[in-house]
């Protein structure tokens, strides 16, 4: 279905392009890559990765940070130490922000739980916090494995934070699944971990996780059948 349209913009940057294209063709390699598992952007973004880990300064930011996405995605243990030592090494906030997330974009189970022991045990700055864990955050196995994180390592990880964050934590438990936002209700409600806002933040999670659901089930079915037509 997208294959045509990298095959129109082409996946990198024209002369005298439309922003619009520039902009949105990110996103784009990022589908085809990520989820769509397209071989031409996939094998794009292997070289990629080598040419921005030898000079950042010579890829479009945009773009670098899909393609450590995409070949994290399929990366091992040798390819996560390689991201830890060049955002280490790192000297532009930009850099280590696209080292970060793609620290954040392994699949494997084992490197996503290296990959949050990270957060409490590497050189992160208060505004890195959640790069790595917002991107585990984007499927569903890695939002329930962020929020056991969350909760198992809540007094280290909000010392390690800006107070004016705490009311926002309720967040980590956004999504469709009733249970966990459930969870979330009972573990932020405590005397000990309660702050002004975080009553306010979690009946905005309820509300949207309760719509999700809602949705999910009246039309998940539906959905399904016109997939499986296609």
């Amino acid at each position: 279905a997208l294959s045509p349209a990298i095959e129109r913009f082409g996946i990198d940057a024209k002369p005298a392009e439309d922003e619009a294209v520039a902009g949105f063709r990110p996103r784009l390699v990022y589908w085809l890559g990520v989820i769509g598992d397209e071989q031409q952007v996939v094998s794009w973004a292997f070289g990629t990765v080598t040419e921005y880990m030898e000079d950042p300064s010579s890829i479009d930011p945009a773009l670098a940070e899909v393609a450590l996405l995409i070949k994290a995605k399929r990366g091992d243990e040798f390819l996560f130490e390689q991201f830890v030592a060049a955002f280490e090494a790192a000297d532009s906030p930009s850099a280590r922000g696209i080292y970060l997330r793609a620290l954040g974009g392994f699949e494997n189970p084992a490197i996503r739980k290296r990959a949050l022991a990270y957060i409490l045990e590497g050189p992160i700055r208060p505004n890195e916090i959640f790069r790595i864990s917002n991107q585990i955050r984007k499927t569903e196995a890695g939002a329930e494995l962020v929020f056991d994180w969350l909760l198992d390592n809540y007094a280290e990880i909000t010392t390690r934070m800006p107070p004016i964050w705490l009311p926002f934590l309720p967040m980590a438990s956004n999504g469709c699944n009733i249970e966990r936002m459930e969870k979330a209700k009972v573990f932020f409600s405590q005397p000990k971990i309660i702050v002004d806002g975080t009553e306010k933040q979690m009946a905005k999670v309820e509300a949207g996780v309760l719509d999700c659901a809602a949705l999910r089930k009246r039309e998940g079915g539906k959905v399904r059948d016109y997939l499986k037509k296609l």
